[in-house]
């Protein structure tokens, strides 16, 4: 299992289509998305969708889990944003 943090999804959404032997158009396509929306996902300029990012796993055959992280009592207020498991 690994985990896949949103200031890194980019990179990982990328790694597993190049990985798969995917190219950007076949993905759209799976996805029933425009080639700039791949494009864009793995370049970090949007987030995907947990329904996109669940397509995502269905087509690279991972497996995804949201964690809420446990954070310390005194910890500072600012919201973490959850992070991503996936097993493949």
């Amino acid at each position: 299992m690994f985990t896949i943090q949103v200031d890194v999804l980019p990179e990982n959404i990328k790694k597993l289509r190049v990985d798969s032997e995917k190219t950007q158009e076949e993905v759209a396509a799976a996805l029933d998305k425009s080639l700039s929306t791949v494009q864009k996902l793995e370049q970090g300029d949007t987030l995907p969708t947990l329904d996109t990012l669940y397509d995502l796993c269905e087509l690279y055959d991972v497996e995804f889990r949201i964690r809420k992280e446990h954070r310390h009592p005194k910890a500072d207020k600012r919201k973490k944003r959850p992070q991503i498991e996936s097993a493949s």
